[in-house]
């Protein structure tokens, strides 16, 4: 048997925001957990957004890629 969530992350992808879009060799790079207290906070529309990706991400890390865990469990908190 094979699983193969192809269509779910091209559509994922396809309904993120364009400024969410970018490019990392590994989710869980070393900048991961450096955090910004002072930073402004995102807008309620994009944070909506921003949650929606995320609770995508983690259907899609427990169910086929498990390496984006940790850096999708650190965006979640």
């Amino acid at each position: 048997m094979k699983i193969s969530m192809n269509k779910y992350v091209r559509k994922l992808v396809e309904d993120a925001p364009k400024d969410m879009l970018g490019m990392a060799k590994t989710p869980a790079a070393g900048h991961l957990f450096m955090t910004n207290p002072e930073c402004e906070k995102l807008p309620e529309k994009t944070t909506q957004i921003f949650y929606q990706i995320g609770a995508k991400l983690l259907y899609l890390c427990r169910s086929k890629w498990q390496d984006i865990q940790t850096a999708v469990s650190f965006l979640g908190m």
